[in-house]
């Protein structure tokens, strides 16, 4: 189902891309947003022209499809993991389908920008890289993401900085009810952590591999395929309201000046509590790193996991090494009136989606500060 959710709320559906015979699992946006690709328990994947609304291609392989994500550097490609163990690479223009095999079912998986290296999290707890052009999995990059080998649910990168293509840092839900962080040090997932020259030896390496950084609890994501999301972006405290009926356009497609933004926090007459001990403090220039999730509980937990800094010796800041990470509750949302199985921040502003198998779909924006916000905002098939 689409929806333009950009100019008028509860807006009827643009289209519905009905040629699955079973439940759709996952769907991946192109970058230039005129393509999509689902994948579906009917052991296929299809590729669907957004504008026309309709199927350009349709790759079936063996066993249930978990996920699937483009390939970013081209829009023809598409990387798919399955019930049958194996990461595939799909591409529109042939019938060509590049296999690569695992010991585990493939749950979830990520794609680096450049499209070279593929992250996955799957049935037995690990964390693998795969590099394309090597043809096989880096195993010095490969983490057991929980010594209980509990299952993957979701994998994704956090928003890039400083211009880089892939974001430094990892997110990964598991069944044992805990929400990982991983720093990849801005190398891994990259194409840069497999240009080792001859005479790369284990320092290199050692570098490149995955951090723990923190762990975040009190979700519910056992036995069921939770999602969680990163947002990166200005002030201090960010919180989320439903917005009034028909408030929706406001929110959505606002100009990137400053002026234009508003913070999570705006209005709502709420004091926080500093972890640097100022309370109240709403510092617009310092970068926070929120992390979102699902919950089996129907609720949205949204977490604060902005890097330490301190002094170094020369005065300046820098950033701590793993372990350094702040790590807040910010807001526990009663947002579902069943298991929220999927969450989503827009690319750019603090607007937060959330799928949920109350059949619903909801936009979270800013907080207001208006006594007024109602709870409304529901898009149902």
């Amino acid at each position: 189902m689409l929806w333009d959710v950009t100019t008028k709320f509860n807006q009827p559906q643009l289209a519905a891309l009905s040629r699955h015979s079973q439940l759709v699992i996952d769907v991946s946006w192109a970058e230039d947003s005129a393509s999509l690709v689902s994948a579906s328990y009917d052991h296929s994947v299809k590729l669907w022209d957004v504008e026309k609304s309709q199927l350009v291609t349709s790759k079936e392989v063996d066993g249930l499809v978990q996920c699937v994500a483009f390939n970013m550097a081209d829009n023809n490609q598409f990387f798919l993991g399955s019930s049958k163990c194996c990461l595939h690479m799909a591409d529109a223009r042939s019938d060509v389908c590049r296999t690569w095999t695992n010991d585990a079912m493939v749950n979830a998986l990520h794609v680096a920008h450049d499209g070279l290296t593929i992250t996955t999290g799957d049935s037995k707890g690990m964390l693998k890289t795969w590099d394309v052009r090597m043809d096989a999995c880096l195993e010095e990059l490969s983490v057991l993401n929980d010594p209980a080998r509990h299952a993957i649910s979701h994998v994704h990168a956090s928003p890039a900085s400083d211009g880089g293509d892939d974001g430094r840092f990892l997110g990964v839900n598991s069944y044992d009810n805990v929400l990982r962080v991983y720093d990849r040090r801005s190398k891994l997932i990259s194409s840069r952590s497999t240009r080792r020259g001859p005479g790369a030896g284990s320092d290199s390496r050692d570098g490149d591999q995955l951090q723990l950084v923190c762990s975040v609890s009190g979700h519910k994501n056992k036995n069921w395929p939770i999602k969680s999301s990163f947002f990166r972006g200005d002030g201090y405290k960010y919180k989320l309201a439903l917005p009034p009926r028909g408030r929706l356009g406001g929110g959505l497609g606002a100009g990137s000046g400053s002026g234009s933004r508003r913070k999570l926090t705006d209005g709502d007459g709420e004091d926080f509590a500093d972890p640097s001990g100022e309370r109240g403090s709403m510092d617009s220039s310092r970068e926070t790193l929120l992390l979102a999730t699902g919950s089996a509980d129907r609720h949205i937990y949204l977490h604060e996991v902005t890097p330490s800094k301190h002094v170094d010796s020369s005065g300046g800041s820098k950033s701590n090494g793993p372990g350094k990470h702040t790590q807040t509750l910010v807001q526990k949302i009663d947002a579902h009136n069943d298991r929220v199985y999927c969450v989503d921040f827009h690319p750019t502003e603090p607007i937060l989606a959330s799928a949920s198998a109350d059949c619903s779909i909801k936009i979270w924006l800013p907080r207001s500060g208006s006594s007024s916000v109602t709870r409304h905002g529901k898009s149902k098939n």
